[in-house]
């Protein structure tokens, strides 16, 4: 026996709200006759229903704006450290080459904070590290020329202040987006109790008001309303309702399917255009058309069983479009057989 699944995870939570939303507007307030509302949410839950589906998209909409900024924050930023590490490199590299060649003294190198006897780089595997030696040798270079000695070139002292501050402006910025983020995440996990306990509250109302249905025609009735049906390893899964969607010319018959249901099929059928439609089954999609048309207004919606369309052995549905001038849309749902 399938069982229903409620929503784990924010996506199938959103998807849930959707559905519902969509098929009260379908069953509901698309439908014209009073009489044939489905009204498996009442009025006062689907009130309800509306702002929750909003506000819970919004923040959903509004996390993924923030994830998608900070991810292009944290780029911006490995870009302006990977910089800034190949800037202290070469600076140190130059520096080791002027020494190499006499121009400075072996134990300049004590001024930026290195070993005086040290002709390799230094381990900078991380971003503080990469970030405290910059400052090391920005502040000795600021001090040596302070105190009268020759400017090192290439880098120098400005592209080194530079390549710093763009890191830390990058480094500030990344962490203005990731603050965002997790206050856009925060906002979404604290509707997610009220959203789990609405969703479950929807579905019992929905599966409730299909109570006195089959257990199979319920779950599919209850499908289109957003509930979730598993089934166990042991099980076959149920088949899911196919749903088929076409237009049909002013005075055409159209052919919507051959085999695929029984006497037994359910058809939920939605005239989505602006002209009746007639639905009926045959033997042939070239057979005249039978008298036990059923008629469709314009935006009309309603469940008709396929032993109501035609002879019990008739393998085709069909649509025909009475109208001189106007083209139709319809669309049709088939039921799983009973």
């Amino acid at each position: 026996m399938p069982f229903r699944n409620l929503p784990d995870s924010d996506e199938t939570r959103q998807g849930a709200l959707d559905l519902a939303e969509g098929a009260y507007k379908v069953y509901v307030t698309d439908q014209p006759d009073e009489t044939k509302k489905i009204k498996a949410i009442p009025e006062e839950m689907h009130t309800q229903l509306v702002p929750i589906a909003g506000d819970f998209g919004k923040n959903i909409e509004a996390r993924g704006f923030a994830l998608t900024a900070q991810n292009k924050a944290t780029l911006d930023k490995e870009v302006a450290l990977k910089t800034l590490k190949m800037f202290n490199n070469h600076f140190i590299m130059v520096l080791n080459f002027d020494i190499a060649r006499g121009k400075f003294h072996p134990s300049i190198r004590a001024t930026y904070g290195l070993d005086v006897t040290q002709e390799t780089l230094p381990v900078m595997g991380s971003e503080i590290e990469v970030f405290e030696w910059s400052k090391k040798l920005i502040a000795g270079e600021i001090h040596r020329i302070a105190d009268g000695g020759a400017p090192m070139l290439d880098p120098d002292l400005a592209e080194m202040q530079a390549a710093q501050n763009a890191y830390v402006a990058a480094h500030e910025e990344q962490e203005r987006k990731k603050t965002n983020y997790d206050l856009a995440q925060e906002a979404v996990e604290a509707m997610r109790p009220a959203v789990d306990k609405f969703i479950k509250k929807m579905w019992n109302t929905i599966e409730f008001y299909f109570q006195d249905d089959e257990p199979s025609s319920l779950r599919r009735k209850a499908r289109a309303w957003g509930v979730v049906y598993a089934t166990r390893p042991d099980e076959e899964p149920e088949p899911e309702p196919q749903t088929l969607t076409g237009t049909v010319t002013a005075g055409e018959k159209k052919l919507i399917m051959q085999g695929g249901f029984d006497v037994n099929t359910l058809f939920i059928v939605k005239n989505a255009g602006p002209t009746e439609l007639e639905l009926y089954t045959t033997e042939l999609p070239t057979d005249p058309l039978p008298g036990t048309r059923v008629k469709f207004a314009a935006g009309e919606q309603k469940e008709v069983w396929a032993n109501e369309l035609g002879a019990d052995t008739n393998t085709v549905l069909m649509v025909y479009n009475p109208d001189e001038t106007a083209t139709g849309n319809w669309e049709v749902t088939v039921g799983n057989p009973e």
